[in-house]
């Protein structure tokens, strides 16, 4: 099967959190069952100043990075029966609705993930390899 765009939720901090069922059969009627959490954070001037990093630019940066950061999460279980694959993909969403989202929702959470990929750029161009 392909991926399967299960939801799409619009968040109170802008971004858009789009749910995607990537299960498929591992063997005879086992399943491996993998969902995908997945945000694209535009990295506009405004987030990109509250996440500076000291001596990375905005254009530089933008430049080798582009303007997005995605965030991503997956979540996977092994070797499930077909029976309980599709209550084993409501788990992980109602799972991760009541553990993560309000991590993913949270105002300062687009900066955060920029900011980390800030230094992961001037890690990698300190060590040559951006």
């Amino acid at each position: 099967p392909r991926p399967r765009l299960i939801d799409r939720l619009p968040l109170p901090n802008g971004l858009t959190l789009e749910v995607v069922d990537e299960s498929r059969v591992a063997a005879g009627d086992r399943w491996f069952v993998r969902v995908r959490f997945r945000a694209e954070i535009p990295v506009t001037p405004e987030i990109f100043e509250r996440a500076a990093v000291p001596g990375v630019t905005y254009a530089d940066y933008t430049a080798h990075r582009g303007g997005a950061v995605v965030y991503e999460a997956l979540k996977e279980r092994t070797f499930l029966d077909a029976g309980e694959k599709d209550a084993a993909v409501a788990e992980i969403v109602a799972r991760f609705k009541a553990h993560s989202l309000a991590y993913v929702a949270h105002p300062d959470f687009p900066v955060g993930v920029v900011r980390n990929d800030i230094r992961d750029f001037e890690e990698r161009r300190r060590w040559g390899r951006s």
